[in-house]
């Protein structure tokens, strides 16, 4: 090895290194040859690392990390002569650019492989001095690797050393060191005092979400969730999160939470009076809170009072989202519904006719701006060219007040050509969506103060910067959007119940029904973490928001309806049994749509409502889910029958004795004698997975399954007797159910054992076979001796199940 080592074509010593951690690892195994590994196989590998051809450098980087990987190189070694070697190299600059970024990086992959004491001893230095170096790859796989350090080093060594070169990489020219110190900043801030994190890596997080590289600021949104879980302060949210699990912790009285849902909100959000429609008069306009569906709930508003139904709360930084349902009539009276400025178009949103002069010209709140004029606010208006209708529904989403804008525009266009009685009217209206629009702002305006300054567990620009981001309505930030709905679990964790209230408009806001890319993305977010949601928020907020939002998720679209269907079991732990009934009337929901490309979803659903069982008392799952059980046995998918097969069994163990022997005769009508040979061998996986989920007591499975199910034993298809077969072999045999069935049915336990051995069919004998060499049965004279004529004489229904008559 050591003239390999040494040879002259460099496509030799490759391939010498690339077997060295092959041997090595023999070596270790054998005690004789471990000397061999210390004293042959490192040297000729660190020799390596200064070869002349990258391709040789590369290989022995490789098989060095392998033996660290796997604890073959001892501390004297890396002390005395590996650590320092790799150190001069990556610092070296005479060689080529190049050749010293493999070497950094190979550095920077020791970190984590050597001792700390090692690490702080050798590296730390150089690699502080190489995160300024010129070359552009250098300070980018510093970027990289910079969280491991710090991890490695400490808090101290990462605040006094670290922290200032990892500050002037985020101020890097190079958008690619960049957005590499943004994936890695959670993994620093972790690393350093809360202090620090709030006073210096705030400030910077910052400018990396305000980047003018989009890679740069979707990479630094994507951090931020975990940068704000990290300011989580269990004495103030109520829980803590340990080996991956949310577990609740008891809080101070100083610190007691209290929740209301109602009451400060909506009066924080509205701070000047408002102007309500005539109750004695019917209104036109009904505000419809979509995502309530429990109106009798003693925590959500009562939507049916009168001086409740014109209000609606709009918020320009948090796009708080209220949904109105418009009627086919109007307010306004019929002699205007017939000029040139509505006849010609779509008809305008309802606003509110009753504005006083007082709300318009309102004074603001203490630091605020002055009040903007009508025409700042008409080239505002003229700023957002679209409207936003449904025509399906009728409803109009106000979330940014692009609608109101966009209509004024229009109005604005069609003004010219009017009369001067039509310009009185549509300037009356123009002049009513400006005020309207105004005082949306001007109460909106309070939101922010309300919601960050009250808090003080996240910097309040941070927390801005993500709900800012998380309610944006532009197409331009997708990504950045739904970066932030990912991490809406993490920031609720961080602010804990107490914060609700204010996250409740977000979440509405988050997870309402829109049909674009970020929205449904967001709604998936979202419907993967209502479980994690219901754990932290408790009873009174799961009934009042998250299960009425996760029976919508139900009805949404495929992506959406796939990310709730996998958390139902955990979603419904948290909540009730008495409400749970308000979920088990939408289950039959679930297989509306028929569509056989979706059968993946259909297993999902089976899977999902077989761990729901536990949850559900017998009367329940006889009335909701045996229905679905038994259209899902159905299927023309063989992978859905399976876990179809799967949920029947279940059902079968929890069900009532007297439900469960009439549910076994009605499967046994229903698929075993069925004509068809796919419901036939149907049946023969329910039999199995009875067995498997022991879902019958042995006597009764023994009694009432096994005469049944070896009657299959000689169907005419194969794969009905390839799926008896397989069953002996694989179930019934390592359960240990083939004695007391031997005992039971011994005559017919004999004819199936030697049948199947002998079956005409290759894998059917294979599988009866398997039988034989684990269970040594008895010798039997009345062995039966399969042929094809056999087979078509069973095949007649006239014929005794039996194979002898």
């Amino acid at each position: 090895m050591c003239k390999l080592s040494e040879d002259e074509e460099s496509m030799v010593r490759s391939e010498l290194v690339q077997h060295i951690p092959s041997i090595a690892l023999y070596c270790q195994n054998h005690s004789d040859l471990k000397l061999v590994i210390s004293q042959q196989l490192v040297p000729y590998t660190v020799k390596l690392l200064n070869d002349n051809y990258i391709s040789v450098r590369k290989l022995a980087q490789t098989a060095l990390l392998v033996l660290l990987e796997n604890n073959l190189i001892g501390q004297l070694q890396l002390s005395e002569w590996i650590c320092p070697l790799v150190a001069q190299l990556a610092v070296c600059a005479n060689n080529h650019d190049e050749l010293r970024i493999e070497d950094v990086t190979v550095m920077s992959l020791m970190i984590p492989l050597v001792d700390s004491s090692l690490t702080t001893k050798f590296f730390l230095d150089p690699y502080i001095s190489l995160c300024s170096d010129k070359v552009l790859g250098i300070r980018t796989v510093c970027a990289m690797r910079f969280g491991t350090l710090c991890k490695i080093a400490g808090v101290e060594i990462t605040e006094t050393s670290l922290l200032p070169a990892f500050l002037e990489l985020c101020k890097d020219v190079a958008w690619g060191v960049r957005k590499a110190c943004a994936n890695v900043f959670v993994e620093v801030a972790n690393v350093v005092s809360l202090k620090t994190r709030k006073e210096v890596l705030s400030a910077t997080l910052l400018k990396l979400l305000d980047d003018f590289s989009k890679s740069v600021r979707i990479a630094a949104y994507q951090s931020l969730g975990a940068f704000i879980c990290s300011f989580a302060d269990p004495s103030k949210t109520g829980f803590v999160c340990e080996n991956g699990k949310l577990n609740s912790v008891k809080i101070d009285d100083n610190n007691e939470i209290k929740i209301n849902i109602n009451g400060p909100i909506m009066n924080d959000l509205n701070d000047e009076p408002v102007d309500y429609e005539d109750t004695s008069q019917p209104t036109d306009q009904t505000t419809v809170s979509k995502e309530s569906t429990t109106s009798d709930s003693s925590g959500v508003s009562n939507l049916s009072r009168p001086e409740e139904e014109s209000r609606v709360v709009s918020d320009t930084h948090l796009h708080s989202s209220v949904i109105i349902m418009a009627k086919d009539n109007s307010s306004v009276d019929n002699g205007s519904a017939f000029n040139n400025f509505q006849f010609w178009r779509e008809p305008l949103p309802d606003i509110d006719m009753d504005i006083s002069e007082d709300m318009v010209h309102s004074p603001t709140q203490t630091g605020e701006q002055e009040a903007p004029s009508y025409m700042e606010l008409f080239l505002e208006e003229l700023q957002y060219p679209k409207v936003n209708y449904s025509d399906s529904k009728q409803y109009l989403l106000e979330d940014d007040t692009e609608t109101l804008a966009s209509s004024f525009k229009e109005s604005v266009l069609i003004f010219k050509a009017d009369n001067s009685s039509e310009k009185a009217n549509n300037l009356s209206l123009t002049s009513q969506s400006i005020r309207s629009r105004y005082r949306k702002r001007s109460s909106s305006t309070n939101v922010p103060n309300d919601l960050f300054d009250k808090q003080d567990i996240v910097p309040k620009e941070i927390l801005m910067k993500y709900f800012e981001a998380l309610m944006s309505m532009s197409a331009m930030d997708d990504e950045l959007n739904a970066a932030c709905a990912f991490s809406f679990p993490a920031v609720t964790y961080t602010l804990g119940r107490k914060y609700w209230p204010y996250l409740r408009l977000t979440f509405q806001r988050v997870t309402r029904d829109v049909q674009n890319f970020s929205e449904w993305r967001n709604r998936c977010a979202i419907a993967s973490s209502l479980p994690q949601l219901a754990n932290m928020l408790g009873h009174d907020i799961i009934m009042e928001d998250l299960l009425p939002k996760f029976l919508e998720f139900l009805t949404d679209i495929d992506e959406v309806r796939q990310s709730v269907v996998l958390q139902i079991p955990d979603f419904l732990q948290h909540v009730p049994p008495e409400d749970r009934y308000q979920f088990f009337v939408h289950i039959e929901d679930l297989l509306d749509d028929a569509d056989s490309m979706k059968w993946r979803f259909r297993c999902c659903v089976a899977e999902q409502l077989s761990a729901t069982l536990r949850l559900c008392n017998p009367y329940n799952i006889d009335k909701y889910f045996l229905p679905v059980a038994l259209t899902l046995l159905q299927d023309k998918v063989f992978a859905v029958r399976l876990a179809a097969a799967e949920f029947m069994a279940s059902i079968v163990k929890h069900i009532l004795d007297d439900v469960k022997m009439s549910l076994l005769s009605k499967l046994d009508t229903t698929y075993r004698q069925a004509h068809k040979w796919n419901q036939r061998q149907t049946y023969v996986l329910v039999c199995e997975q009875l067995a498997k989920q022991r879902s019958l007591s042995l006597d009764t499975f023994v009694t009432e399954i096994v005469p049944r199910l070896f009657s299959l034993a000689w169907d005419v298809v194969p794969n009905v007797r390839l799926a008896v077969s397989r069953c002996i072999a694989l179930t019934l045999l390592p359960l240990d159910y083939l004695p007391a069935i031997q005992k039971a049915h011994s005559d017919l336990f004999l004819q199936v054992y030697y049948s199947l051995q002998s079956d005409i069919d290759d894998d059917v004998r294979h599988y009866g076979l398997l039988c034989a060499r684990a269970y040594s049965a008895p010798a039997y004279e009345n062995k039966i001796v399969w042929s094809s004529d056999y087979i078509y004489r069973k095949s007649d229904p006239k014929e005794n199940s039996s194979p002898h008559t």
